[in-house]
């Protein structure tokens, strides 16, 4: 499977790196971070090939093999990456956050979740290819990444339903999944809103509109 059209367009810039992937040195192991993040994202693991993934950063394929060993390495240094990336910026420092309440405190937390998710949907995109199947990188997946943040999220939802915060009726699971679904699945088909109608989801203005939207649905005024 070839890369789409827009991804081919992004391998003659004269860096050979996306606007939405996070910025990192343009060292030869971050070309191929980057362009792999990239190629994943745009046509899932199985259709992608280190050729692709080379080609795209603009190094020498053999370089690929002296920076990670093999496709699957390469695979789960984008996500640890890009996870690294959303830990970062789901930050709020200890003074504020000490201020706050805590129904102001997860609002707090879901508008740069959602921000981020606009800015950088790479990371979705690539583990939905594997989220569909079972697949060894969904058995990374799960071990690494996803029990120990779904964990996490799942202690704060009963909390926050404790105190009132979310609706009490709602399943935990239930609750975990729609406010994930409502903040994602909105740049999974940016493009599809862009035609029908006729807006860049990606733009400040829209980014905080749909924080405002989910934020109402779920914690209310």
């Amino acid at each position: 499977m070839s890369l789409s059209s827009k991804t081919k367009s992004r391998a003659t810039t004269s860096d050979n790196i996306s606007p939405d992937v996070p910025v990192l040195k343009l060292d030869t192991r971050s070309k191929i971070l980057k362009a792999a993040i990239m190629v994943f994202a745009d046509i899932g693991y199985d259709a992608a090939s280190l050729r692709q993934i080379t080609a795209l950063a603009g190094v020498n394929h053999g370089s690929i093999k002296y920076h990670y060993n093999g496709k699957e390495e390469l695979w789960q240094a984008c996500v640890i990456y890009l996870y690294a990336q959303l830990e970062t910026a789901l930050v709020i420092p200890d003074v504020s956050q000490a201020k706050m309440s805590l129904r102001d405190s997860i609002e707090r937390s879901m508008r740069l979740y959602i921000r981020f998710l606009a800015k950088h949907p790479e990371l979705f995109k690539i583990t939905m290819y594997e989220t569909m199947k079972d697949s060894p990188r969904l058995e990374w997946l799960t071990k690494n990444i996803t029990i120990p943040y779904t964990k996490q999220s799942l202690k704060l939802i009963r909390k926050a339903k404790k105190a009132g915060v979310y609706p009490d009726k709602i399943p935990t699971m239930n609750l975990f999944y729609l406010l994930v679904g409502a903040s994602r699945y909105t740049y999974f088909i940016a493009p599809e809103a862009s035609k029908v109608f006729g807006k860049d989801l990606t733009s400040d203005k829209e980014i905080i509109r749909h924080e405002d939207a989910v934020i109402q649905l779920f914690l209310g005024k």
